[in-house]
């Protein structure tokens, strides 16, 4: 297992176990146990199973260098020469355009994450997976969404 992190990529850390990305969130709110808090569930990114990702928006910075850096090592790299991109895998339309709902300070993306499951909606989740092929896309995304407007 590979494990990445640096300081950009606060609050997330970065295992990569042959084609799976698993990201790991501990924000400041988070880190706090639900058991004494109450809000640090709030925190936590939201996942749901297959269809997409909901990351508070304070923790957008970290997620962006952690793909960034993920995508540097030579595991992203032969993951995308084992699976090319002639599946459609890997490419920015996998993942909807970033919604940023005003009410939670949540941005939403639909797209490959997570294991597909019987639950309905997203739910809190300290861990998530992404396959190695399907980042780009959300690096694209979340790229265009945290550049200021021209």
């Amino acid at each position: 297992m590979i494990i990445i992190s640096t300081q950009a990529m606060r609050p997330w850390t970065v295992s990569i176990a042959g084609d799976t990305t698993t990201f790991s969130a501990v924000s400041a709110v988070s880190a706090v146990s639900s058991v004494d808090d109450h809000t640090a569930d709030a925190a936590l990114p939201r996942v749901w199973g297959g269809r997409g990702l909901g990351v508070h928006r304070v923790d957008l910075p970290g997620l962006h260098a952690s793909l960034v850096e993920t995508m540097k090592h030579p595991a992203y790299w032969a993951a995308r020469a084992r699976h090319g991109l002639s599946t459609g895998r890997g490419t920015t339309e996998a993942w909807s355009m970033p919604h940023h709902d005003t009410d939670d300070d949540f941005v939403y993306f639909t797209g490959p994450c997570g294991n597909p499951g019987s639950d309905v909606g997203y739910r809190s989740a300290a861990v998530f997976t992404i396959e190695l092929v399907d980042l780009r896309g959300l690096r694209v995304r979340l790229t265009a969404h945290l550049s200021p407007a021209s």
